[in-house]
């Protein structure tokens, strides 16, 4: 006779894995949502088994199974538990409570079906009094009446245990038994893949659900300073997408879901903080998850490096082959769509550093109408655009949809090379430090100035600001004239003082109008002061000019004067930078110097197009300088060694006037790896240039 199954969930994943774990047995399972219909079911016919979630929407799992114990109605129970191991919960809920199997969420379809077999196991009993004076036990199918609110009936005091002998313990399996290998289950996970693609394709869309919850919880978190709650969802979420990947044979995404998982706890417990894991953990997933989608596949030049993620949005497929081969041979992924409708889909699923639209898309404008759609959907992608013809007309109207370039179609490697030089700056988006005492003005500033892409870190605490500047090392200070404690003449007068921050911006905003308030913020070091009641364009507009004259004259101070790459005072600190980044997430750097030889006029010819090779094929955000007369550095994050070699390769034998002759030039290349080959810069830069000198 099937025995019947009682399933108290709202998840539909979990109904979906239940269901197909019990398929072909002698089982009968019926769901209900609420601890309501549960309630109406046992009252009308007590099942053989009862599994529980913990949290369901009228009420808890454990009330719930306290309720039943409380009026004797003994009745198997299995707990579904989304929290993590813990001893305590544990105990009560197999000791106090009864409960004959707890089943840790997410379920694995494997070995569901023998967690569930082992509920109906009879376990040893120890009889402490006479048969006949025990309670009851409700025989299957029989009506147990439910009255809420009838009082409780009164218990009796619990006799003391006596442990079972060891030797009357029920074995895990009997004499004869075979004990289940791992290689069983994994052949019963490969008969799943095989013969359920229906199943497999149901768990692969509730993966991908999934994933984008684990990425919008991520983004909730982020917004707080060490994530609180949302990086507590975040880490049951990165649990269950490992899970699940694990069961439907998406190794790749269960690891990267595991590495997320564990430096989500290293968040939680205080030794990492959010922005350091993402996006370097999150991206791997998203791309993972994507790519197994075979109807999804990005067109990816290189499966092991790609220098960024190109979206091109075209009417014309026959563009496409031309954009393709524009990407493999600089190294990008593309993704080719036809409409607005497949790009603001397939960017909800996939990041990418830019979006290339034609800019008559189906019709003229056309392809501003589609911006507009991808600039709402997600406003911090970069837009640009491609024509035959470019008029004046045409031209501005793609700057004010706020496009960074506007190029020729069809798409060369030109393009995207130089499309990614402007969107991809080493120097990251613009930061401000703003001090002020009002939070609902600093609120509002930091949503002004994030919706034209400015970092902010607010602070309503004066007396933080110095360690501030120090944490964020920001572009622009913006800061109050007068706060409680500390005000903004005197905060800006200690920054003057500081050799560090002496030529940092600073733009001091005022209340109180008048000559008078002016000249004091002028005199205490400030750039501009401003009313807080001035125009939001103005202030934008003052603001952003204020942050590019600032690394304007950074970048003049850090660039080598013949080539405009990094210097080698500079090179030098980024290289430490980059190392201590690589270090802390514990991930690869690709270390490498490239070093010219040959007669001196020939070698000064060669440092241009040498360093215009660089930049153009490489990624933005990855480390180039000048470290010598003769020498280039570059590094590539999260690059294994082979893999940079591979690329350094391709790049400089795109340097003109190579030979082999002792009076030609010669390009020499040696690339290490962190943390294989060093563990410091100065380590990993001796590494390298004997690399250089063997070859």
């Amino acid at each position: 006779m099937p025995k019947s199954i009682l399933l108290v969930d709202d998840d539909p994943e979990t109904v979906m894995i239940v269901s197909e774990a019990l398929a072909g047995t002698d089982f009968k399972v019926v769901q209900v949502r609420t601890l309501a219909e549960a309630r109406s079911r046992i009252s009308q016919r007590l099942p053989d088994l009862l599994v529980l979630d913990g949290f369901l929407p009228d009420g808890s799992g454990v009330a719930f199974i306290q309720s039943l114990r409380d009026r004797k109605i003994d009745l198997r129970v299995a707990y579904l538990s989304a929290l993590w191991r813990d001893e305590a919960i544990l105990g009560r809920l197999t000791g106090e409570l009864g409960v004959c199997r707890v089943l840790h969420k997410p379920l694995g379809v494997s070995g569901l079906r023998l967690q569930i077999e082992r509920c109906f196991e009879p376990e040893p009993v120890e009889v402490d009094e006479p048969l006949e004076a025990l309670e009851p036990t409700p025989e299957p199918g029989r009506a147990i009446p439910w009255t809420p609110g009838a009082p409780r009936p009164p218990r009796s005091a619990p006799k003391p245990k006596t442990p079972a002998p060891p030797s009357r313990k029920k074995p895990l399996f009997a004499p004869g038994q075979p004990v289940p290998e791992l290689g069983a289950l994994e052949a019963q996970r490969q008969r799943l893949r095989r013969d359920s693609p229906d199943m497999r394709a149901r768990l692969f869309d509730g993966l991908s659900d999934r994933v984008e919850e684990l990425r919008q919880t991520l983004s909730e978190a982020s917004q707080e300073e060490r994530g609180g709650d949302a990086v507590l969802a975040a880490m049951e979420l990165a649990r269950r997408v490992e899970r699940t990947a694990t069961d439907i044979g998406l190794l790749s995404v269960a690891v990267s879901a595991a590495e997320l998982r564990g430096a989500l706890e290293a968040v939680e417990g205080g030794h990492l903080h959010l922005h350091e894991v993402l996006p370097a953990l999150l991206d791997p997933l998203l791309l993972g998850v994507h790519a197994a989608n075979p109807g999804e596949r990005a067109e990816v030049a290189d499966p092991e490096l790609h220098l960024a993620r190109v979206l091109l949005i075209d009417d014309e497929p026959q563009s496409f082959a031309a954009a393709r081969a524009a990407a493999r041979q600089r190294l990008f992924a593309i993704r080719c769509v036809r409409s607005a409708e497949e790009a603001c889909a397939l960017a909800r699923a996939e990041p990418f550093d830019l979006a290339l639209l034609r800019f008559d898309l189906h019709h003229e404008q056309g392809g501003v109408s589609a911006a507009e759609q991808l600039r709402a959907a997600h406003p911090g992608l970069p837009l640009g655009f491609l024509a035959e013809a470019w008029s004046p007309a045409r031209r501005h109207r793609a700057a004010e949809i706020g496009a960074v370039l506007t190029a020729a179609r069809p798409l060369t490697g030109d393009t995207l090379s130089a499309a990614l030089r402007r969107i991809a700056s080493p120097e990251g988006e613009p930061r401000v430090l703003l001090v002020d005492d009002d939070p609902n003005f600093t609120r509002v500033m930091t949503m002004l100035l994030g919706r034209v892409g400015v970092a902010v870190t607010a602070i309503n605490d004066p007396e933080r600001a110095l360690g501030a500047l120090t944490e964020t090392r920001p572009d622009l200070l913006i800061v109050d004239a007068l706060m409680p404690r500390v005000d903004g003449l005197d905060l800006c007068r200690a920054v003057r003082t500081n050799p560090a921050w002496d030529e940092l911006p600073v733009v001091m905003l005022t209340g109180m109008s008048g000559r008078d308030v002016v000249v004091a913020g002028l005199e205490a070091g400030a750039d501009d002061v401003l009313l807080k009641g001035i125009d939001t364009q103005e202030l934008l507009a003052r603001v952003r000019a204020r942050i590019d004259r600032s690394r304007a004259a950074r970048r003049r101070a850090d660039r080598d004067a013949r080539t405009g790459l990094y210097n080698r005072r500079a090179s030098a600190e980024q290289l430490a930078a980059r190392v201590e980044e690589a270090r802390r997430l514990r991930r690869n750097l690709s270390v490498a110097l490239v070093r010219l030889e040959g007669p001196a006029p020939v070698i000064d010819a060669a440092l241009e197009p040498t360093a215009q090779a660089l930049r153009g094929g490489l990624r933005g955000y990855d480390l180039l300088g000048r470290v010598g007369p003769t020498t280039f550095l570059a590094t590539l994050a999260s690059t294994p060694g082979d893999a940079a070699t591979r690329v350094l390769r391709r790049v400089i034998e795109a340097v003109p006037g190579q030979t082999t002759d002792e009076d030609g030039l010669r390009l020499r290349l040696g690339v290490v790896c962190f943390p294989e080959d060093g563990g410091s810069p100065e380590e990993l830069m001796r590494a390298a240039l004997e690399r250089v000198r063997e070859r």
